[in-house]
């Protein structure tokens, strides 16, 4: 080889080497397409050659947020960290929490077999979530077998029992929108999306966090669910906010 071809192959090689140390954002990237439903992800890859721990964020806002929404705070920190973090899309609760929940599961599947790609460590997944978001998580960490477990969760003001929105059985209609609720029996809805009902033993650690002024999801939610996890024997950590309302901001 002359010494021209070897010079240019010293520096392709080097570009690749600068471009695999170079921490990278990438957009939109399909995870499952349940019913033709096109489910995207962003992630964001660390500079360094990992693995990195993996953190997946599931955002709130019910029929409202994308994988762009309430979660973004999170975003800087996390990459501060050297996380290998993804931020999801599923379905809305207006089709149903269980095609939420689903397409949740399936993200943490896709993600894990898909961690090498992105410097990602299958081994150290922490599923993050927030408001409905961090039902949707707990649901992961409480319910998910096989490929489709996490080792951590933490899940942010989130609804441990969504009693409080049917105590008086009078549901407004955009509530039930909101929630993908059903026309007949709200308690048995209740009971199977509270992440109260389905604490048990041999779940991740939890670590919940609180604003004691939350003005949509009581404080209460997180100390009531903080009991269970105890008594079931999952570590469980309960960060209160003083004076703190719902949201990150």
């Amino acid at each position: 080889m002359s010494r021209s071809p070897r010079i240019l192959l010293a520096l392709m090689m080097l570009a690749a080497a600068a471009l695999d140390l170079a921490a990278q954002t990438i957009r939109d990237v399909e995870y499952a397409a349940p019913a033709g439903f096109s489910l995207k992800l962003d992630v964001h890859v660390p500079a360094g050659q990992g693995p990195f721990p993996i953190a997946i964020l599931v955002h709130g806002g019910g029929n409202k947020g994308d994988k762009q929404s309430y979660v973004t705070p999170l975003f800087a920190p996390l990459s501060a960290a050297s996380f290998t973090w993804f931020t999801i899309d599923f379905r809305p609760s207006k089709a149903g929490f269980a095609a939420s929940a689903g397409d949740v599961h399936q993200a943490i599947r896709w993600i894990k077999a898909n961690a090498r790609k992105y410097k990602g460590d299958p081994r150290r997944v922490a599923l993050i979530g927030e408001s409905s978001g961090g039902i949707l998580a707990l649901d992961a960490a409480g319910r998910a077998t096989g490929d489709a477990k996490v080792h951590a969760v933490v899940a942010f003001y989130t609804p441990a029992d969504l009693g409080y929105i049917v105590q008086h059985g009078d549901v407004p209609p955009m509530v039930r929108e909101y929630w993908g609720m059903p026309e007949g029996d709200l308690a048995a809805w209740q009971h199977a999306w509270s992440p109260i009902t389905y604490a048990r033993r041999g779940m991740p650690p939890v670590l919940l966090v609180h604003g004691t002024a939350d003005s949509k999801v009581p404080f209460e939610n997180s100390l009531r669910l903080e009991k269970a996890f105890k008594q079931a024997r999952v570590p469980c950590t309960l960060v209160a906010i003083k004076d703190g309302d719902h949201g990150m901001g």
